[in-house]
């Protein structure tokens, strides 16, 4: 049986995505990006998730297809997977989804959840573009998957950062974010592009604990 230690307490606040003063459009962008707090509300509920597995990503791709979404609602593994994994890969598995069934038990209606068959999930290794004209402000959002959470940041919201953002519940610090964009190889005040990079619950947990690398609480780093 897996042990699991609770997230419990990570606040669940709002989503603001904002711009900062001084910050230029380009390429025709509009400079002034509007907020409206009620509108943009998205609170979302942590509360019981335990967060203590993690998957590789080999496991990842392996466990996928044993992986499906019933009623838009809820993951299951499929009967064949009982015959196909070990004891111990099943009980894996069905651990990570039991955190992520909790989130989407807790958030539904507020969420985007993704279908494992309409998105294979792989360790990305694509290179970027270099081109400018690739790149784009983005949104700032997240998705939901069974085995944790896509975060998307927008330009304008990397530029305006201060201290952070909150994004789907989920506290992302400025050293965290500073950290990404190192590896895509720009600093926040000329970032082109919005960002995207996913986060298992092990990794959600791991945020407020300065002793756990910043390297390792994010995987999949790209643009958008």
């Amino acid at each position: 049986m897996i042990k699991k230690a609770s997230l419990t307490g990570l606040a669940s606040v709002m989503l603001v995505s904002a711009i900062a003063p001084g910050v230029s459009a380009s390429n025709g962008e509009t400079q002034k990006l509007e907020i409206n707090e009620t509108e943009n509300m998205n609170e979302l509920n942590l509360t019981g998730i335990e967060g203590d597995v993690v998957i590789t990503e080999k496991e990842k791709v392996k466990f996928e297809q044993y992986v499906k979404l019933r009623d838009n609602s809820e993951y299951i593994i499929s009967d064949e997977a009982k015959v196909k994994l070990s004891k111990q890969e099943y009980e894996k598995l069905q651990s990570v989804l039991d955190d992520t069934n909790i989130f989407i038990s807790n958030n539904y209606g507020n969420i985007n959840i993704i279908d494992p068959n309409q998105e294979s999930i792989k360790k990305d290794s694509d290179k970027m573009m270099v081109s400018i004209a690739a790149f784009k402000n983005g949104k700032t959002d997240v998705d939901t998957f069974w085995w944790g959470v896509r975060i998307y940041l927008s330009k304008y919201t990397i530029r305006a950062i201060g201290a952070g953002v909150t994004i789907g519940g989920i506290w992302v610090p400025e050293p965290l974010i500073t950290k990404i964009l190192a590896t895509l190889g720009v600093v926040v005040a000329l970032c082109p592009g919005g960002i995207q990079f996913d986060m298992n619950w092990l990794q959600i947990s791991q945020i407020p604990n300065p002793s756990i690398p910043l390297s390792s609480k994010y995987k999949n780093a790209k643009f958008q």
